[in-house]
């Protein structure tokens, strides 16, 4: 067994790990000897839960043990950070200029093609906060994203928090075109991504910080083929509210 603390979302959290390779992969996201805000680890009756959902998304593919363990260690964490004022919502987020922005969609719809887009056409403005489950922080003024060592396949992330600007739901379309959403279609599109407790309330929390998200950050549905002209037009949509 290992312990250790890693920062999520400026808090310190702790982890107590049955794999090294558990640890290892929360690389950039260590901290020491700071008081935590929880700590977590996971029984095996959590890891069972977890390959459960695996096997129910992904039918015989294959997955170490620390995988699972990892996976389930960041349920844990998402569930206590609802308590934060946090909320996981499942997507790929960037920063260009200062400033963030997520795109949403179910696995495999093409949002992580999409933000590489973006690294392609604008190179160096863009920093990469989570390419697959950042942290939502509703902070008093602003709400902003985090990075997280839950990064995807291509472990793209920084232990930053940025101000959201925008959120779209990519969909796959051959032409390129944004439609600005209503905050009802917001908050529908934003349940359908993101970490919901079985805890009531909790559930009500959540629902509470998406209210505030749709009600706040401006939401779009990003139609879009995987060619450089759509990072255009997905920029000039969000970043300058020039909708087409």
């Amino acid at each position: 067994m290992v312990d250790f603390q890693i920062r999520l979302t400026e808090m310190p959290v702790g982890i107590t790990a049955e794999y090294k390779e558990t640890e290892l992969a929360c690389k950039g996201y260590f901290c020491e000897g700071e008081k935590e805000a929880f700590h977590v680890s996971a029984t095996e009756e959590d890891i069972n839960k977890e390959k459960e959902y695996f096997l129910e998304r992904n039918g015989r593919a294959k997955i170490s043990l620390w995988q699972l363990e990892r996976s389930a260690l960041y349920r844990l964490i998402a569930e206590e950070m609802i308590d934060y004022d946090r909320v996981l919502i499942h997507g790929s987020a960037l920063a260009i200029d200062g400033n963030a922005y997520l795109f949403i969609a179910p696995s495999g719809t093409g949002k992580s093609t999409h933000t590489a887009l973006w690294r392609k056409v604008f190179g160096e403005r863009i920093v990469m906060v989570n390419d697959d489950k950042p942290l939502v922080r509703m902070d008093q003024d602003e709400i902003l994203i985090y990075g997280t060592p839950w990064d995807g396949k291509h472990r793209l992330s920084n232990n930053i928090g940025v101000p959201l600007k925008g959120i779209a739901r990519v969909y796959r379309s051959e032409d390129n075109r944004v439609v600005r959403l209503s905050k009802e279609e917001a908050m529908t599109r934003l349940l359908e991504q993101t970490y919901r407790s079985e805890k009531p309330l909790r559930v009500v929390k959540t629902l509470e910080m998406l209210k505030r998200i749709s009600d706040e950050i401006p939401f779009y549905a990003l139609y879009c083929n995987m060619e450089e002209e759509a990072a255009y037009t997905a920029y000039e949509a969000m970043t300058k509210g020039e909708t087409r």
